[in-house]
C-alpha cells in the first residue's frame, strides 16, 4: 500500500468564502483514465447534462445524487475499480471515492481518492481540483507535495459536494492521497 500513497507535505483547511470569480473544475489532459465498460462510460456521459465535455458543480451533484441512490453502502475490504462496484451495486468509502473520481477523469478533472485516520485509514472521499481558494458554502482544501500538484481541492464525500459528511471525523488527518487506478483490489 505505501508504494500507492504521495508523500503529503501539507493540507491546510482554507473555509468559506465568496468572490465574484466562477467556480469550476480544473481539468489536465494528462489526467489517466481507468478502463471502463460501456455500460459505465455511458452512466459516465451521462454526466455532462448540458453536453459542454466538462463537469460542472450541479452536475457533480446530480451525478453524486444518482449514485447514492443506485448503489448500496457495502462493507469490504478491498478497494473496487468502478466496473467491480457496478457489479456487486455498491461498496464502501473507498468505492463510493473511487466512483466518483474515474468520472470526473474520464473528464479529465484532477480527482484524488484521500484518506483520513489517525493511524490507519478510517474514511476516504474524492478530492477535486478547483479554480479557487475560496467557495462560499464549500469546504476547501489547500494540498500540496511531491508529486502532487499545488493547488485548492474541494471534497466529494457521498453525496456531499464541497462538504464532508458524518463518516468523517474532522480530529483525523490525511493518511494518504492516491491516484484512484492505483488502490484497486488493494486492502485499504
Amino acid at each position: 500500500m505505501m508504494k500507492n500513497l504521495i508523500t503529503i507535505l501539507a493540507i491546510i483547511f482554507i473555509g468559506f468564502e465568496s468572490n465574484a470569480q466562477e467556480l469550476y473544475l480544473i481539468q489536465d489532459k494528462t489526467v489517466k483514465q481507468c478502463n471502463y465498460s460501456s455500460q459505465l462510460i455511458e452512466f459516465f456521459d451521462n454526466a455532462d447534462k448540458n453536453g459542454n465535455n466538462r463537469i460542472e458543480i450541479d452536475e457533480l451533484q446530480t451525478f453524486q445524487n444518482t449514485v447514492m441512490s443506485t448503489y448500496e453502502y457495502r462493507s469490504n475490504d478491498l478497494a473496487l475499480p468502478p466496473n467491480e462496484f457496478n457489479k456487486k451495486g455498491g461498496g464502501d468509502c473507498e468505492d463510493f471515492a473511487a466512483m466518483t473520481c474515474c468520472m470526473l477523469n474520464h473528464y479529465k478533472v484532477v480527482a484524488y481518492v484521500v484518506s483520513f485516520g489517525v493511524t490507519v485509514r478510517g474514511h476516504a472521499m474524492c478530492m477535486a481540483k478547483i479554480n479557487k481558494k475560496k467557495v462560499s458554502n464549500m469546504t476547501v482544501y489547500h494540498l500540496w507535495g511531491c508529486p502532487l500538484e499545488d493547488g485548492y481541492f474541494i471534497p466529494i464525500d457521498y453525496d456531499h459536494v464541497g462538504k464532508v459528511s458524518g463518516a468523517m471525523d474532522r480530529r483525523w488527518g490525511v493518511s494518504g492521497i492516491d491516484f484512484p487506478n492505483t488502490i484497486f483490489f488493494h486492502d485499504m
